[in-house]
């Protein structure tokens, strides 16, 4: 009865979300929604296998922001993104040697 829980509402930055194959549309929405509405901007690295899942989840998102505020110039920072995991593993490296 004496407790009280509160969010607060603050953006990080750029969320990057990297999902595995074998949930492709529940864990990303589990991610890009947490990351959008906080005020960040979400970059999605699905795996190969399910792009196609991905692309229509990425594309209904923007497509429901535009119906919801067709009045303000909103934009949804998300991103769909295709790398190689040598790529990936580059960019973490990077960052543990630098410390970004």
């Amino acid at each position: 009865p004496d407790k009280f829980a509160m969010s607060l509402r603050a953006p990080v930055g750029v969320c990057a979300l990297i999902t595995p194959w074998n949930f492709p549309m529940a864990i990303p929405s589990w991610k890009i929604f947490p990351a959008l509405i906080c005020g960040n901007t979400a970059v999605l690295k699905a795996s190969d296998v399910s792009l196609q899942n991905s692309d229509e989840l990425v594309s209904a998102i923007i497509s429901m922001a535009d119906q919801e505020f067709p009045e303000e110039d909103l934009y949804t920072d998300i991103e769909l993104v295709s790398l190689d995991a040598d790529i990936i593993n580059d960019i973490y490296n990077a960052y543990d040697e630098n410390q970004l």
